[in-house]
């Protein structure tokens, strides 16, 4: 929010700054039409003498030459425009008349005043830069108008004589407060004349009328009709903004001085008020920046729980870290199933191969205590025959994945080095009768242990046996099954029992009777009777389904 915020409050306050020029332009043109209203309202002073004076020299008496009546009509003059001086010069510059005079008094010899001396020399309306007036002693500032006499064989009209208007320098400077120049704090108004004398000021003016503008303003004022200058002082030595304009009827100038700080502040103001508005929101956004950052971290936090202690949090308030939340749970159950699967199967494998190795080792011992004097030779063949007889049965669990193996297939694995016909001596054929009853299911121990079983009835045949049959074939054992029954029919012994038989059929039965019996499981029983038509063997359990079904 900040990185966003920031920059943005910099870009306002940069595209503020440079509005501002447009917006100063506005002020200096404001600043400026005051100096020009300033200059119109003291021009109209000058107007109106200027006025007086055209109507004074139209009167009749100064035609015929009556100064009497021309004296009463300049004081008449002289008390509608607040009893100021009128005079009225010869051609020659002789003063004729003077409103200051006594009534009646007529002055020989009196120098003739600077409005009369311009109006003589142009021939037309002048108006005087500031004097001290003669008469009165006072600051004043004249204005002449010319009064023509007739006109030549040419039809020009000389300048007979003029007529003029001292304005004391107070009405000047009434005319100019009454303009109400301080609108602005420390605002000051000047009336300055053609030579730079300031002839009224707005603000201690009484002190400074009559004393030179500074020279390094009143160059730069001279230079333009009208203008701004900036980089000035005020006589006080505050910086200021001065903004002039000349009259066009006097060509005074009129100069308006108001402070910088004082013309800048509704500028910097403007500035201020979007800087701290964009403030605000700034640090609005940044407050609610870091508590929605406080939240999200506290929902991530709340996830993390998830993920290193498995603890499943509740909703955080926050949707993408629910969303996300959800999408852990769901992985980590599916990693904890995996994981739990895994165990399973290891602690599985684990009981599986210890279960083997209980077997293998249980073989290897039944084997080498039956071994008796049996040379070694003999021994490997009878360990290697058995633990082929426990591989064929590991092969039938394995494509049956460990579950349960059929009664039929583990018959006919076990017993697949004896079926399909002889190949030596020592072979027998089987015939076996597995397929007349329903399907019996084994668990893997009762299908390894009926394995070895029948491995050790058909080994014990191969080498024992006789036949039967009058031809004197070779015997043949029938096996047959029936749910959690198995049957072997066995052949005679051939001739008389030899003592390894003995000791052989004896150890035979001790596996059958006893450790047959008790790996079938609960309920089984190993029946073993030695008919004369050979060995019986009559095996009883509970089949793997048939212990599911009771269940």
């Amino acid at each position: 929010m900040a990185a966003v915020a920031v920059p943005l409050l910099a870009l306002a306050a940069a595209a503020v700054w440079h509005a501002q020029d447009g917006t100063r332009a506005r002020a200096e043109d404001a600043l400026l039409g005051r100096t020009r209203a300033l200059a119109l309202a003291v021009d109209r002073e000058f107007d109106r003498a200027e006025a007086l004076l055209d109507g004074l020299a139209a009167s009749s008496a100064l035609a015929r030459g009556d100064l009497d009546a021309v004296e009463s009509e300049l004081r008449a003059a002289s008390a509608q425009f607040g009893d100021a001086t009128l005079s009225l010069v010869a051609a020659d510059g002789r003063m004729a008349l003077m409103t200051a005079w006594a009534l009646g008094e007529r002055r020989r010899g009196s120098a003739p005043p600077e409005a009369a001396q311009l109006v003589l020399a142009s021939g037309r309306a002048e108006v005087t830069d500031l004097f001290r007036g003669t008469a009165t002693g006072k600051p004043a500032v004249a204005v002449g108008v010319p009064i023509f006499g007739p006109p030549d064989s040419t039809g020009q009209r000389a300048v007979a004589a003029t007529l003029g208007l001292s304005l004391p320098q107070a009405r000047l400077a009434a005319a100019l407060e009454a303009q109400r120049v301080p609108d602005m704090p420390g605002s000051v108004g000047t009336v300055v004349d053609r030579t730079g004398t300031i002839v009224a000021r707005t603000q201690g003016g009484d002190g400074i009328v009559g004393q030179s503008t500074r020279p390094e303003i009143w160059s730069r004022v001279t230079a333009a009709p009208e203008g701004i200058l900036r980089g000035t002082t005020t006589r006080e030595g505050i910086p200021a903004v001065i903004a002039f304009s000349h009259g066009s009827r006097s060509g005074y100038a009129y100069v308006l001085t108001t402070p910088e700080a004082v013309f800048e502040a509704p500028l910097r103001a403007a500035l201020v008020r979007i800087l701290g508005l964009g403030g605000l929101i700034a640090a609005a956004g940044v407050a609610l920046a870091v508590l929605l950052a406080r939240r999200t971290v506290a929902a991530f936090r709340r996830l993390t729980a998830l993920v290193t202690d498995g603890t499943t949090p509740g909703p955080t308030g926050l949707r993408e870290a629910d969303d996300l939340a959800a999408a852990f749970a769901a992985t980590l159950e599916a990693r904890n199933r995996s994981e739990r699967h895994r165990r399973l199967v290891v602690a599985e494998l684990n009981h599986r191969v210890k279960n083997v190795l209980a077997t293998v080792q249980a073989v290897v011992a039944q084997t080498l205590r039956n071994a008796g004097s049996a040379d070694p030779a003999r021994l490997a063949a009878d360990l290697n025959g058995r633990l082929q007889a426990l591989a064929r049965a590991h092969d039938l669990l394995t494509a049956a994945s460990w579950e349960a193996a059929d009664l039929d297939a583990m018959a006919r694995a076990a017993l697949a080095p004896w079926l399909g016909g002889t190949s030596g001596g020592s072979r027998v054929d089987l015939s076996c009768d597995l397929g007349s009853g329903r399907v019996a299911r084994l668990s893997p121990a009762q299908a390894q242990t009926l394995a070895l079983a029948l491995h050790e009835l058909a080994t014990n045949a191969a080498k024992h046996g006789r036949s039967p049959l009058p031809t004197g074939g070779l015997p043949s054992p029938a096996v047959s099954s029936w749910m959690g029954r198995l049957s072997w029919s066995g052949s005679r012994v051939a001739g008389r029992p030899s003592s390894a038989h003995r000791h052989g059929a004896a150890s035979g039965r001790k596996l059958l009777e006893r450790a047959l019996a008790r790996d079938l499981g609960t309920g089984a029983a190993v029946e073993l009777r030695f008919e004369p038509d050979g060995l019986q063997a009559i095996v009883r359990f509970a089949p793997r389904n048939a212990v599911a079904s009771q269940r």
